[in-house]
């Protein structure tokens, strides 16, 4: 659900699923790298207009833990979506 202001209220923003009509999927490319690309999609796609939706569905996550393998992966998440929150500041997009 889209808010009356310029964002969305989001539930699960760094969720790897989406589900876009055509016109929608053409407003969020070109797509950004890495684990931004979802943050990316969602921001194009609401600054174009379109309307979001979160749907609850019956998934499970792996979780990655409290290793450096986990802390790697998420500093790498936290990498991309800066590099996400920088060029859509930049671009207006």
């Amino acid at each position: 659900m889209a808010s009356a202001s310029r964002g969305a209220d989001t539930k699960a923003p760094i969720s790897g699923q989406r589900a876009l009509r055509t016109d929608a999927l053409r407003a969020a490319l070109p797509f950004a790298a890495g684990f931004g690309m979802e943050i990316g999609i969602t921001v194009d796609a609401v600054r174009a207009g379109y309307r979001l939706g979160e749907y609850e569905l019956d998934l499970k996550h792996r979780a990655t833990g409290r290793t450096l393998g986990g802390f790697r992966h998420r500093g790498v998440q936290l990498r991309d979506f800066a590099r996400v929150y920088r060029a859509r500041s930049r671009t207006g997009k």
